[in-house]
């Protein structure tokens, strides 16, 4: 598979494509007058929206979001409450455009860079220990819609994927019930845990702050576990990498996790593996395509992150 090189200022460009007549100069003259002076784009942009730093201490974020991937206000209210200071406080401030338009937001730029190492693995482990602990109601046809929905990806996917899939899929598709039986925890999922949205202190590995909340939602625990390999591993072009130590740390994830909510069961533990299982296939298993979230093509980058947490076999 070919590298694809990032280019901040194609990414920007379409994106402004797709949004007219609204313009980055537009959006950048906006951002000033909230904020002030200079602005200058994040180098890493979303896809569904346009980002920058402004201010003069530079401590500001104004984000430009497409109206299909607007932030949910009462899921970032709900983070706050959980997470406390690693969420930023939000102010909204309108729309932007017409036919296309964009909603602008300005928050706090949170300490820290996007950096997740093994040191994180303390601090990550707490992170998911508060959503255990802030359990969520969710009303009973939302809770069977979703598990409807999740049942048909699953059947979409053991029948789009290859062979060497049938395993993991399987379990996952006979264990979803547990994933939704009244004692399992509902919780808030971050949705998008990937090493750019977690700001870390590199000396220490503190967790500083998580970002970017659009695609958070509430759902079973462990949806979102996936994350959880930026800790322990990396991607390369020849594949995915764990670290030297990496079943120790997990080891050591795991007793911090269950220190810090209490402990948990057997039959818990048993349904969060089916929840990490069921999130691999969630965030890899599917891609965007003319809109809307289709199975994954072999030989994408994404196909690679699926082969190296859900294959077996060959």
């Amino acid at each position: 598979m070919d590298p694809v090189i990032y280019s901040l200022d194609d990414t920007i460009n379409d994106f402004f494509a797709s949004h007219a007549p609204v313009t980055r100069q537009e959006c950048d003259e906006i951002a000033a007058s909230l904020v002030g002076r200079p602005v200058n784009p994040v180098l890493i942009q979303g896809s569904f929206s346009y980002t920058v730093i402004a201010g003069a201490q530079q401590s500001k974020i104004v984000q430009f979001r497409d109206a299909n991937s607007d932030l949910d206000t009462q899921i970032l209210d709900l983070a706050q409450r959980i997470h406390g200071q690693l969420v930023a406080a939000y102010t909204f401030h309108g729309r932007v455009g017409q036919s296309s338009p964009l909603t602008i937001y300005s928050m706090e730029k949170l300490p820290g860079t996007p950096y997740v190492s093994a040191q994180s693995r303390y601090y990550f482990a707490l992170f998911f220990a508060a959503s255990w602990k802030a359990r969520q109601h969710i009303a009973m046809d939302a809770a069977d819609k979703l598990h409807t929905e999740y049942r048909r990806r699953f059947e979409r996917l053991s029948r789009d994927l290859p062979p060497r899939y049938e395993q993991n899929l399987g379990e996952v598709r006979e264990g979803l019930p547990l994933l939704f039986a009244s004692k399992y925890p509902m919780v808030l999922n971050h949705g998008d845990l990937s090493e750019m949205n977690i700001l870390v202190d590199p000396s220490t590995g503190h967790i500083t702050g998580v970002i970017d909340w659009a695609e958070a939602k509430i759902c079973p625990f462990g949806i979102s576990l996936w994350g959880l390999e930026n800790v322990l591993g990396s991607m390369n072009a020849q594949g995915w990498r764990y670290h030297l130590h990496h079943h120790a740390l997990r080891v050591q994830f795991w007793q911090t996790f269950e220190e810090a909510v209490g402990g948990i069961s057997d039959d818990d533990r048993k349904a969060i593996q089916i929840a990490r299982m069921a999130g691999f296939f969630l965030q890899y298993g599917f891609a965007w395509e003319d809109g809307g979230r289709e199975p994954v093509k072999e030989g994408t980058a994404t196909f690679m992150y699926l082969n190296a947490f859900c294959a077996t076999g060959s």
